[in-house]
């Protein structure tokens, strides 16, 4: 029998919820790798396979204005738009490409995840906007601290929120840089939780600490039981969490 998780409620009471098993990510995406490039498609960017052979060279173009090399990137990816904002800044600050391939990705998470909310609690008081900004710009300092971009640290936070004051980006948005990385609390805005849990599950990676504080902060705003939105925070995490292997793939395409 599953082990009962305490959650205590914004009111004080404690609320018993079945523990989360993680799930089980698999991907049978060996057989289907093909060399890919990145392009868009009308306003949704998009990676298709390309006729790049052996020995040819190809470099399509993404919206940064930045080449990108053609990888073999497995199955082609839909992603959401970028923010012509982060786009510029990208391109401003000359961004690695693996870090612009994690914004990217995180952001489109973001965008996922934030229409989940959305349909899930349609009245909830949610600036979407802002979390997808957010999202698009949270890990920036690691052009500051590159080295980041392959170990743990967090040197990145602070000078990301610096970097962004300078190139006169509004200190809500900024604060995003420094909220992602950990002590989250049920007090949390809403929109720092969601940029948080994109950045964890776009991996695949769950957060107890984490997601009991979104669940906490759903739970007071829209006034349903803790146990019946953790219910539905965990189906739409956990089915965001399905795809961490092909954008693992791609991301770890684009180098160190």
């Amino acid at each position: 029998m599953a082990r009962a998780r305490v959650l205590t409620s914004p009111h004080g009471s404690a609320t018993s919820m079945p523990q989360r098993v993680a799930p089980r990510l698999t991907a049978n995406t060996a057989e289907r790798l093909s060399c890919v490039g990145a392009c868009r498609a009308g306003r949704r960017r998009r990676l298709r396979n390309c006729q790049v052979r052996h020995g040819q060279s190809f470099v399509p173009e993404l919206a940064f204005g930045q080449p990108y090399r053609c990888f073999d990137l497995g199955p082609p990816m839909d992603l959401s738009p970028f923010p012509k904002e982060a786009e510029d800044l990208l391109a401003e600050t000359n961004s690695h490409p693996r870090l612009r391939a994690h914004l990217v990705l995180v952001h489109d998470v973001a965008c996922q995840l934030t229409a989940h909310i959305h349909r899930a609690w349609p009245h909830l008081a949610l600036d979407e906007k802002l979390v997808h900004l957010g999202a698009a710009i949270h890990d920036i300092g690691k052009t500051v601290h590159p080295q980041e971009l392959s170990e743990p640290g967090h040197l990145h936070e602070a000078a990301g929120r610096r970097l962004l004051l300078e190139h006169g980006w509004a200190e809500k948005l900024a604060r995003f840089t420094v909220t992602h990385g950990g002590d989250f609390g049920v007090n949390d805005p809403l929109e720092d939780l969601l940029v948080a849990a994109a950045d964890k599950v776009w991996k695949g990676k769950r957060d107890d600490a984490l997601e009991q504080a979104l669940v906490h902060r759903i739970a007071t705003l829209s006034g349903d039981e803790p146990w019946q939105v953790w219910l539905a925070v965990d189906d739409i995490l956990t089915r965001l969490a399905e795809a961490a292997p092909e954008r693992l793939r791609w991301h770890a395409s684009h180098g160190v």
